[in-house]
């Protein structure tokens, strides 16, 4: 009898002990139960995974708590979409897009109507690089929705897939011209693609400061974008950007320790920025002086990091995850005593944490060829050259000015030029080449007008470009041929690895820089590669970066006082052979002499600006524009 009454009895199974324990708030002995739950198929696995889920967040495992979700997500369909959904936002509190990314498909679709979520996870996969995810879920955003809209320009531009955005931006700005969000954009665009009838519509805008669509724009423009047409320290620092609150400071090191020096930055990976520094990180002085990359270069990119040298790779520490006020501690926890910002207000920056940080010192350097507003930044590292006295006004930041260039340059790990031929690349052998291997999006109105009277004074002479692709391509030769040069008389290059493209920028005569942005990187780049670049004066920082490569190798006379000069000379130098192979032979010899190269004598001149930074704050001295004094002059090549 008593057997019969026991066989009667309902049968206990794991989730239903599970279930029990939970209820009594015992939650490890919940997930204990488990297991043989997890391991089934079907409903049962499905409201284990859900009970498993709760469980952890119960416990604060908000990682294994959102992998649970994605499990039940996967075993109870008519529930997937509410668990894709809890599960990608709690990946996206912790910050965890590298398993975000696994499930961040199919949460947005079966969550398409829930449009924050699908921009929040569109951010989160953008920042961290997941680009082939993102490509499957920008057709569920809203594109009249503005955030909607700055993210897929986001990701059309990083990667430069300007025909997709073509459309999507002249449809938005046709519609509402006097938009100033979507103006803004639209004219920033036209740059990249080299719409030179968008750049004479933003002209005649530009011309009227005090019009509203102008103000508009103004307020809603990224300071970068400034760069590309403006060569006035009024018009790049209107509408400024608010003032930071005041953080109190950390006391700095006391003389006698290393400093504790920290470069914050997203480029540490195939970028201009490690193509200039990495020889300079390389050669700090270790004795004197304690260096940390912050990187929060997404995870991807950071792969080539696996082939630096030993002693960088063990001082980077990656931030990538953290939020603003997280990495502002561990600057903090680390008794970071010189915080060096390598982005300004270029994509992928750090502000926000910067603002945050009580780091004694706080500087910024090479990322922005300007003032950066309104984060409490102490320092700019800059040269006389770049910015002159004249220009301290314009700056929130006192300048730390290096002596001879604001721009480190590696010299031990660059590649050197090879020996090339002009017809391997398809130039002709006797004709005069010019040459502009920058970005095209410099590539102004005022510049084509340049080149175009320069090709027309020098008939002979050709233009080799870096544009790669057909639209702007075509676009470039329509304006060239507006201005009456011939679609022979243009010649393009395509991108190359970096020790390919310095060998054959070589075989041009002449690069020409282009105004009011100068080539930055590229310029020391040509001058590493053996080809003197000829400038002209300008009035910002953008406008004078050349001026400033160009004394430091010891070729002044390559920086032509104004417009005229600059078109006046190059016709002159297209006629003088023998002028253009003197300038070619001494940019050989002072390659290896003058400053510019010189990355162990540009490091130490760093060095001790730092080391003037920390004395005032020692002092308790607020900060004050430092000039570094000039070692003195070599008499033996440096390499």
């Amino acid at each position: 009898m008593t057997d019969h009454a026991n066989d009667s009895q309902p049968h206990v199974t794991p989730l239903m002990l599970a279930l029990a324990a939970y209820r009594d708030g015992a939650y490890a002995a919940a997930l204990g139960n488990l297991d043989a739950a997890l391991a089934g198929q079907g409903g049962e696995a499905g409201q284990a995974w859900m009970l498993a889920a709760n469980c952890r967040l119960k416990l604060g495992q908000t990682v294994e708590a959102a992998d649970a979700f994605a499990a039940a997500a996967g075993a109870l369909p008519e529930k997937q979409a509410e668990f894709l959904r809890f599960a990608a936002r709690l990946y996206l509190n912790a910050r965890r897009t590298d398993r975000l990314a696994a499930v961040a498909v199919a949460a947005a679709r079966s969550n398409a109507a829930d449009r924050a979520l699908v921009l929040d996870i569109g951010r989160a996969l953008l920042a961290a690089g997941f680009h082939p995810e993102l490509e499957q879920i920008l057709p569920l955003m809203d594109m009249e929705d503005d955030s909607a809209f700055a993210f897929a320009f986001s990701h059309y531009q990083l990667l430069r897939q300007p025909e997709k955005l073509k459309p999507l931006i002249e449809a938005r700005y046709l519609a509402d011209p006097g938009n100033g969000f979507i103006a803004s954009h639209y004219f920033s665009f036209s740059r990249t693609i080299l719409d030179f009838d968008a750049a004479r519509s933003w002209q005649a805008i530009a011309n009227h400061p005090d019009d509203p669509v102008h103000n508009q724009i103004l307020m809603q423009e990224p300071p970068l974008s400034r760069c590309y047409w403006a060569d006035d320290y009024a018009a790049l620092t209107r509408a400024r950007a608010k003032s930071a609150t005041p953080v109190p400071r950390r006391p700095v090191s006391p003389a006698g320790e290393r400093l504790k020096i920290a470069y914050l930055s997203s480029d540490l990976t195939i970028h201009a920025t490690t193509y200039l520094l990495y020889d300079v990180f390389l050669a700090h002085d270790r004795s004197r002086f304690d260096i940390t990359f912050l990187c929060s270069t997404p995870p991807r990119q950071a792969l080539v990091q696996q082939g630096w040298d030993a002693v960088l790779k063990a001082e980077i520490r990656p931030v990538g995850g953290l939020a603003p006020q997280q990495l502002a501690d561990e600057i903090s926890r680390l008794g970071i005593d010189i915080l060096v910002d390598l982005k300004g207000y270029t994509a992928g920056n750090q502000l926000a944490a910067l603002s945050l940080s009580d780091a004694p010192v706080k500087a910024t350097w090479i990322g922005f060829p300007g003032t950066v507003q309104g984060v409490g930044l102490d320092y700019h590292i800059t040269d006389p050259i770049v910015t002159p006295d004249a220009a301290k006004a314009w700056f929130d930041e006192k300048l730390c000015r290096l002596p001879e260039t604001y721009q480190g340059n590696c010299s031990a790990t660059k590649p050197r030029p090879r020996a090339e031929s002009r017809a391997a690349h398809g130039l002709p052998e006797e004709a005069f080449i010019f040459a502009s291997f920058s970005s095209p999006a410099k590539i102004s109105l005022d510049t084509m007008e340049c080149w175009a009277r320069i090709l027309t004074g020098a008939p002979h002479s050709l233009i080799w470009l870096l544009c790669d692709g057909q639209l702007l391509q075509d676009n470039i030769l329509a304006e060239f041929a507006r201005l009456g040069i011939a679609r022979e008389r243009v010649l393009f290059a395509a991108g190359r690895a970096y020790g390919d493209h310095i060998s054959r920028a070589a075989l041009a005569d002449m690069a020409l820089d282009t105004f009011p942005y100068n080539g930055h990187t590229t310029t020391s780049d040509m001058l590493w590669a053996g080809l003197p670049m000829l400038t002209r004066r300008g009035q910002s920082f953008a406008a004078r970066v050349s001026q400033s490569l160009l004394a430091a190798i010891g070729l002044p006379e390559l920086v032509a006082e104004n417009r005229e000069d600059f078109i006046a000379r190059a016709i002159a130098y297209a006629h003088d052979g023998a002028a253009v192979r003197e300038l070619k032979r001494r940019l050989a010899e002072n390659r290896a002499i003058k400053p510019l190269f010189d990355t162990q004598r540009f490091t130490r001149h760093l060095e001790q600006g730092y080391e003037m930074m920390a004395e005032r704050a020692r002092l308790g001295l607020a900060p004050d524009h430092i000039d570094v004094a000039a070692l003195p002059a070599r008499d033996k090549p440096f390499l």
